[in-house]
């Protein structure tokens, strides 16, 4: 199972460096094209939704008490290298920098934890929450794992969304990993 998180995490930092590249390719490109930028400024940014869901094979107690304490991201999310909480605010690292959350809900009766991300250095995306939910499906979790954002840029949609979905395989991979006792 370690490979298999492994491989996600691999092929989710390679979509994170191609979204990113691209938008540096775009950048260079257009920085002396005053009618190109002037176009960049009038788009509308696109709201997009991504849902996931994976099967965990551990218990759905487990699996929810890992998420809903909102700290420790980084023991099941590869991408996080260390996380903190203060109120309901929370701080992740990555690599490429720090990741500013606001934890929305945790709602305790029906498995939901929603948080948005205030600021991030991964993704060419805004307005970004994010809904975890937590079922039970006999002796393995159902993890249905939504999230929300504007893009500026419809062209890059795409790889971002090989992004996502990779980081949260991952992640799902990781919470089966650390979920299991």
């Amino acid at each position: 199972m370690h490979n298999l998180g492994q491989s996600f995490l691999l092929a989710a930092s390679f979509a994170i460096s191609q979204v990113s590249a691209l938008l540096t390719a775009k950048k260079d490109g257009i920085s002396n094209q005053k009618e190109s930028i002037t176009k960049l400024k009038k788009t509308n940014p696109m709201k997009k939704t991504i849902s996931t869901i994976h099967t965990i094979s551990a218990p759905s107690t487990n699996v929810w008490a890992n998420i809903s304490k909102a700290t420790g991201v980084n023991e099941w999310l590869p991408v996080i290298t260390a996380c903190h909480l203060d109120g309901d605010k929370r701080v992740c690292l990555t690599e490429k920098g720090e990741m500013k959350e606001t934890i929305l809900k945790v709602d305790n009766t029906n498995q939901v934890f929603q948080y948005a991300i205030d600021s991030q250095p991964l993704l060419p995306i805004e307005n970004v929450v994010g809904t975890m939910k937590v079922k039970e499906d006999g002796e393995q979790t159902q993890l249905q794992w939504d999230l929300e954002f504007t893009i500026k840029d419809e062209s890059l949609f795409e790889m971002v969304k090989q992004a996502i979905e990779g980081m949260y395989a991952a992640g799902a991979t990781g919470l089966e990993t650390i979920s299991k006792n």
